[in-house]
């Protein structure tokens, strides 16, 4: 995140902020109700909006499925060191 702000043209300081931000607000709202992350996801973002923008090329890039994958990982690597 922070180095997407920077090639947007923010300082590295600003880029960390904004990130920070961005991360912090999004941990709060999910702490602050029952709803999951999909449903906060359509609560919050515009159909045509700027954070659906950033979801979309979320999804065409794979991310979900790459964090998935990083989890599963250190989740099986944890557990070959157990053993």
């Amino acid at each position: 995140m922070i180095d997407s702000g920077v090639l947007l043209g923010f300082s590295h300081h600003e880029a960390r902020e904004l990130a920070l931000r961005t991360v912090q607000g999004s941990i709060t709202l999910l702490q602050k109700t029952e709803k999951t992350p999909v449903e906060l996801k359509w609560q919050v973002a515009s159909p045509k909006g700027t954070t659906i923008a950033g979801l979309k090329a979320l999804e065409e890039s794979g991310f979900k499925t790459a964090v998935i994958n990083a989890f599963v990982a250190a989740y099986q690597r944890e557990k070959e060191m157990q053993s």
